[in-house]
C-alpha cells in the first residue's frame, strides 16, 4: 500500500511504526558500531538483531502500542493491528531483517 493510499489512521500508524523501528534497529546498529565486540551493549544489540522475523514484529509491535500516547492509540486501533504488523513485516524486510 503506497503512502497517498492510506487513510489518517494509517498514515499515523506507519509514521508511529517508522520512529519505533528507527529507535529499535537503528539503536541496535549504532550499539554494534560503537561498543567493543566483548561488551555488555554489544551483547544486548546482537541478540536483538539475531531475533527470528516472527519475533522482531511481535516486539516491534508491543513497542508501538506501549509507546503511544491516548491520542495517538485511538488511531492505532482504527488502523488495526494486522495492518501494523504487515507494515514493521514489510519494513524489516526492507532493511534486511
Amino acid at each position: 500500500m503506497k503512502y497517498s493510499e492510506m487513510n489518517a489512521h494509517e498514515r499515523l500508524a506507519f509514521e508511529r511504526v517508522c520512529n519505533v523501528m528507527s529507535e529499535y534497529i537503528g539503536g541496535s546498529e549504532n550499539m554494534l558500531e560503537d561498543y567493543p565486540e566483548d561488551s555488555e551493549e554489544y551483547a544486548i544489540a546482537k541478540r536483538h538483531l539475531s531475533k527470528p522475523h516472527d519475533e522482531m514484529i511481535d516486539e516491534i509491535y508491543r513497542e508501538v502500542m506501549m509507546d503511544s500516547n491516548r491520542d495517538v492509540l485511538k488511531h492505532l486501533r482504527f488502523a488495526g493491528e494486522a495492518f501494523i504488523r504487515e507494515r514493521i513485516s514489510k519494513r524489516l524486510t526492507k532493511w534486511g531483517y
